[in-house]
């Protein structure tokens, strides 16, 4: 059984959304990091809190978490009262498109996967469990 919320949508609280695609824009590299806030109703997790975790790729184009990092981040979230909504990385040559390899987070974090696409058309794009889409709610 899925220990994630079974998400159809996030929505953004404004300026998390810019801190969250500015701080992709700057970096040459992919960040990544949790995603928090709260579940509203028709199940559209509410986005007020990210916390950055550091990539320890030394690759630009890829990302590398650890467990103990991870969890770590998890706890603090926790701590605050936030639920915990997804995990996200950036994409920095801009494609939204998810990889192979991007449709297997969920499965292995057990939460959606967002990816952050700074200069593409479409900034924001995540998906769940199986690769099923979950929308960005205005």
């Amino acid at each position: 059984m899925s220990r994630f919320p079974a998400l159809t949508g996030l929505r953004f609280v404004p300026y998390v959304e810019l801190l969250l695609v500015e701080e992709a824009a700057a970096s040459s590299s992919e960040i990544c990091g949790l995603l928090a806030g709260a579940l509203e109703r028709d199940r559209v997790g509410r986005v007020t809190a990210r916390i950055a975790v550091r990539n320890q790729s030394s690759r630009a184009h890829s990302f590398l978490v650890g467990l103990t990092q991870l969890c770590e981040a998890r706890e603090r979230l926790e701590r605050s009262g936030l639920t915990l909504l997804a995990f996200y990385h950036s994409h920095p040559g801009g494609n939204p498109e998810p990889s192979y390899r991007d449709l297997e987070i969920p499965e292995v974090l057990q939460l959606p996967s967002l990816i952050v696409a700074p200069g593409a058309r479409t900034v924001l794009n995540a998906c769940g469990l199986y690769g099923r889409e979950i929308r960005i709610v205005d």
